[in-house]
């Protein structure tokens, strides 16, 4: 047996002894082992909608979570990279989650929301989360009017990728915006009125 059989096997021994969350939580970080317990066992399929590795949360077009869930991923993921929920359909409770990300994670180079129906999203998370995070370089959110993330767009330093937002057909209230210098893909909407 290999030497990675033989831990494989004293890992799995291990965790069947241990009973605290934050305990198991520890030993998965040092052992490296990223999916969900249930896939040791195959008991997931491949294409099962989701992602998971200790820095990356990837849930594409998934339902049957809340905000809540979103809560304690922005309270025990401190390591997150990826945040990415794009047409997921969540259950919205409050909008607490963001700002935990905010203030708990400061690694997260892509957050994507967009295409949800999450609508108590503070721009100041937003921008608290561009502050902290020194490497987010892709945003995108659900749709807002750009002139309410003119604090998060002075923040953003690195940001190259941002979509969600929203205009109008009068261009001079918007000579307060600037878009970060290192932007190269932005996505926006133009509405106009019938």
């Amino acid at each position: 047996m290999g030497e990675t059989g033989l831990s494989n096997v004293v890992l799995d021994l291990v965790m069947m002894c241990v009973d605290n969350p934050k305990d198991r939580d520890a030993i998965s970080l040092v052992s490296g082992a990223g999916k969900p317990r249930a896939a040791m066992f195959n008991l997931i399929p491949e294409d099962w909608g989701g992602h998971v590795t200790p820095w990356a949360l990837k849930l594409d077009k998934c339902s049957g979570f809340s905000t809540d869930g979103l809560l304690h991923v922005g309270l025990l993921c401190r390591q997150l990279r990826t945040l990415f929920l794009e047409e997921s359909s969540i259950i919205e409770k409050n909008g607490q989650w963001l700002h935990e990300i905010a203030i708990n994670i400061s690694f997260l180079d892509t957050l994507n929301f967009y295409m949800i129906n999450l609508v108590r999203v503070s721009f100041e998370d937003l921008e608290l989360i561009v502050r902290n995070c020194l490497y987010l370089a892709s945003v995108k959110v659900r749709d807002a009017e750009i002139l309410d993330l003119v604090g998060f767009f002075r923040a953003a330093s690195v940001l190259e990728e941002f979509c969600g937002s929203s205009v109008n057909e009068e261009p001079e209230i918007y000579a307060a915006v600037s878009s970060p210098p290192r932007v190269c893909c932005l996505g926006l909407n133009l509405y106009q009125e019938q």
